[in-house]
């Protein structure tokens, strides 16, 4: 039999068992968490088991009639059963159903059982066909730059949403916040408010998200209203993500930030999208860490700026303020493009620092 490393499973990984074994008789689900609780044992000496604040995809085969795979796909809180001070997994209650959708798969490993154990397994469930079983474990790794972003359908405090036509032909920044009724939250998705009109003059759609449900972003909308008087309505939508579909899936999560049941709650991320549904920026903070919505309109500006032009926005670059020509063009054709752009001597003799007046 082969040997394998421990590997510790990384944060939003799969499970994904085949073969497993198929229990026709069961009346319920409970022989099924009785098995996974096993099979965790099974594997526990080729993996270290994530400890409970990380969880992991459980799927199982399309069509199988096992009572787990009927079941999937789910998110498991799983027990760290390689370190003995870890409680048990305790079923059921450690699920919540409906949560993972499309995670991409990187890495895959077949995990074959041990005869005797798989003996074992067999003088308990009887009436149980299986050989053996595949383990497959992989990790999302979110969304690239100049990677297609993800189409979805989501709740919003405004009705049902399928995002890449509710984007259109328009820029987007989509950004998720931990929780509505709390502080930074509130300061943050104001500010935005306010920024509103500079968005649209570009061209942007704004659209926030969290883990809390559309009646609560509701609520919360008129705590923020309350905060900022001088906003007389709400201008963009909140996505409802209470099973964190969504924020599994886009890496959104924060480990170190639970909810009251224990559960990860979004960290400050931000996503800029073209009109061509293509990331073209994201900024992840700290739920401790407010983020300046000045400094995204910055970013947009630059953003749509060199879409459009063979130049590059300096640091602490403002709108109206000089450029830089990229350095993939060479001097005839920065000369054509840009007459009026200058060349700084460098001590190295390189001519790389190009300024050019931004291009109308």
């Amino acid at each position: 039999m082969p040997s394998y490393h421990r590997k510790l499973l990384p944060y939003g990984s799969t499970i994904h068992l085949e073969q497993f074994p198929i229990l026709p008789s069961a009346p319920d689900c409970r022989i099924s968490w009785i098995f996974f609780h096993l099979f965790l044992k099974l594997i526990q000496p080729h993996f270290s088991i994530l400890p409970l604040s990380h969880y992991c995809r459980i799927s199982g085969i399309s069509g199988s009639s096992s009572p787990l795979c009927s079941s999937a796909p789910c998110l498991a809180k799983l027990s760290a059963l390689s370190f003995p001070s870890t409680p048990p997994f305790d079923g059921p209650d450690s699920i919540t159903r409906g949560i993972v959708n499309n995670i991409q798969s990187l890495q895959t490993r077949k995990i074959p059982l041990l005869r005797p154990k798989l003996d074992k397994c067999k003088r308990m469930w009887s009436n149980s066909k299986f050989d053996f079983m595949h383990m497959h474990v992989s990790s999302s790794m979110g969304v690239k730059l100049g990677d297609e972003f993800p189409n979805f359908d989501a709740e919003t405090n405004e009705g049902p949403i399928k995002f890449h036509d509710w984007i259109g032909d328009s820029w987007c920044i989509l950004f998720s916040h931990p929780a509505d009724f709390t502080p930074v939250c509130a300061t943050e998705l104001g500010k935005a408010a306010k920024y509103g009109p500079e968005f649209k003059k570009r061209g942007v759609k704004l659209i926030a998200l969290s883990c809390d449900d559309a009646v609560s972003h509701s609520g919360f909308i008129q705590d923020i209203l309350a905060l900022c008087p001088d906003l007389s309505s709400f201008p963009f939508p909140i996505i409802a993500d209470p099973k964190r579909d969504l924020a599994v899936k886009l890496e959104m999560l924060d480990p170190d930030e639970k909810d009251s049941k224990g559960m990860p709650l979004t960290c400050r991320s931000v996503f800029i999208i073209s009109p061509d549904k293509r990331l073209k920026l994201s900024m992840l903070y700290p739920a401790t860490t407010g983020r300046n919505f000045a400094e995204i309109l910055r970013v947009v500006d630059s953003l749509q700026l060199t879409a459009k032009n063979k130049v590059a926005t300096p640091a602490d670059w403002q709108p109206g303020g000089a450029c830089m020509v990229v350095p993939t063009l060479s001097k005839e054709e920065a000369k054509a493009m840009f007459p009026e752009h200058e060349v700084k001597q460098m001590p190295s003799g390189k001519e790389y620092i190009r300024y050019t007046p931004q291009p109308k």
